[in-house]
């Protein structure tokens, strides 16, 4: 862990513009470890659309930033977007799909797929539908309908997690995307601010480059102090996250993101915008 920045060590921390220095040169990612010969190639043919990659939507708070970015660097962005809304409180979104960026408290149970088979699930649906079914003739029994009022719940939660589709995975992808939505913009904003001059590009880079930290260090807090839909609270349910910029005579071109959700791991290789 870096003591100063509080950033666990296998992230990369954007080299930071002297912010004492007036006249102080832009960073030379030219130098940095991560460049590579070649440009990055994204090849993701189930994107439909120009850019070749997976489409992204996250938070609806960040509409301004990428649109000033899809102007700035234009065809780069088309498979990126920011209209959801943020889920007001814990398991608000009563949408079905789910299409909010979920609220950090919210309930992120789930089955994990490839536990059981089609059949094993069956069967433990079955189960808990025929003791769900029981429910009316364990009243006329105090005991027991006490110790039914007891197991039901869990189990009706339980088979939920088992649907094709359940909620807490729902969830965790749209976390992951709204990430990657965060990342992309977050890295884009820093090759514009690194474009211009330093009175105004040093102040933005810096800008972003602090936000992109705050980012990774959420992301690594177990027990967050604050949560909030979008932006902070995440950690609570993610494992580690990892994200390596790919750079190309001098530009941060791509990113590869891998993120650990108990306990399954999600792998993303991002375009970002450059000149």
């Amino acid at each position: 862990m870096n003591k100063a920045l509080k950033v666990p060590p296998f992230n990369w921390q954007p080299p930071e513009w002297d912010r004492n220095n007036p006249n102080a040169p832009m960073p030379d990612l030219t130098m940095d470890p991560n460049n590579q010969a070649a440009a990055p190639v994204f090849n993701h043919p189930n994107g439909g659309n120009p850019a070749g990659v997976a489409k992204l939507n996250g938070d609806n708070g960040l509409i301004s930033r990428l649109t000033a970015l899809k102007a700035r660097f234009q065809g780069q962005l088309d498979h990126v977007d920011a209209t959801r809304a943020l889920e007001p409180n814990e398991d608000g979104d009563q949408n079905d799909p789910l299409t909010m960026v979920p609220h950090p408290k919210s309930d992120f149970h789930h089955v994990d797929p490839g536990v059981f088979d089609g059949p094993q699930t069956a069967k433990f649906v079955a189960a808990i539908n025929a003791l769900v079914a029981l429910q009316g003739p364990a009243g006329q029994d105090g005991e027991t309908d006490e110790a039914f009022k007891k197991v039901l719940p869990p189990l009706r939660d339980l088979a939920k997690q088992m649907s094709p589709n359940p909620k807490g995975m729902q969830r965790l992808k749209l976390v992951s995307d709204n990430t990657l939505v965060r990342v992309t913009i977050l890295l884009g904003e820093m090759n514009d601010a690194l474009s211009k001059a330093g009175t105004t590009g040093k102040p933005a880079y810096n800008s972003a480059r602090d936000e992109y930290i705050a980012l990774l260090k959420d992301l690594d807090d177990r027990e967050p102090d604050v949560v909030a839909p979008g932006n902070q609270g995440y950690g609570s349910m993610v494992k580690w996250t990892y994200v390596r910029p790919i750079i190309h005579q001098g530009q941060i071109k791509g990113a590869e993101v891998q993120a650990k959700w108990n306990p399954h791991i999600s792998s993303s290789g991002i375009p970002i915008p450059h000149d």
